[in-house]
């Protein structure tokens, strides 16, 4: 399994991180990959490197470097502007998981990816800033649950 990520540039929740490493758990993706972004792009980096060093970590770089990390993986793709990059990575993938800052404040680059993903049909897993555990929410029918309930 190819999983996407993407996340606020300031960074992962405890809870977050957390609900992080349970998606990793159940689904032990063959693949990850992220945009190259400080904050909680460089976090999820971190744990995937740590705990499955088999993963192997694809980047996806903006062409902006102001706020990129500099992550190094196995692959490093082009890089590209932070729409394109944003849909090669749903493009790639079979799942996202998106760590948004705020659940009430739906702007931004991380929202945009979660909603391109919805539009696609793609499994999306989004990481609640303070809510235990994850809620998977299918793009194609708007349901969502309790990722430690569920399966």
């Amino acid at each position: 399994m190819k999983i996407g990520f993407r996340g606020t540039r300031d960074g992962m929740t405890g809870q977050q991180k957390e609900a992080l490493r349970q998606v990793l758990a159940e689904y032990r993706p063959d693949e990850f990959h992220h945009g190259d972004f400080v904050g909680a792009d460089a976090e999820a980096h971190e744990i995937v490197r740590r705990a499955y060093s088999g993963t192997r970590i694809v980047i996806h770089p903006p062409i902006k470097k102001t706020l990129r990390a500099f992550c190094q993986g196995d692959e490093l793709r082009p890089a590209r502007g932070y729409i394109a990059r944003n849909r090669d990575i749903v493009g790639t993938c079979d799942m996202l998981v998106a760590a948004p800052k705020s659940m009430e404040e739906q702007l931004g680059g991380t929202w945009a990816v979660i909603r391109y993903a919805r539009i696609r049909g793609m499994t999306t897993v989004v990481l609640h800033p303070e809510a235990e555990g994850a809620r998977a929410e299918l793009a194609n029918d708007g349901a969502g649950g309790d990722l430690r309930r569920s399966r």
